[in-house]
């Protein structure tokens, strides 16, 4: 099962849940007693892949070839 990560529109608050795929998109009670929240994108994914089987980098990502996650700068 994969972990999603909520915000809660009232209070700014964000948690993890542990849920089914199915589930994603249900809203999550807050600590501060709402549930107004929102699942935030996965930070994890590094690439997307395309309808023709290829890969795109995705932000906050790096190019192969880049040198690096900072462009070569420092750690190329």
């Amino acid at each position: 099962m994969p972990i999603y990560e909520y915000r809660c529109r009232s209070c700014g608050h964000t948690t993890e849940q542990l849920r089914a795929v199915e589930r994603a998109d249900e809203p999550v009670d807050c600590v501060c007693a709402g549930s107004d929240t929102v699942r935030l994108p996965s930070l994890v994914a590094r690439s997307r892949v395309t309808a023709s089987g290829g890969e795109l980098p995705m932000a906050g990502g790096s190019a192969p070839d880049a040198g690096g996650c900072c462009g070569g700068g420092c750690c190329g």
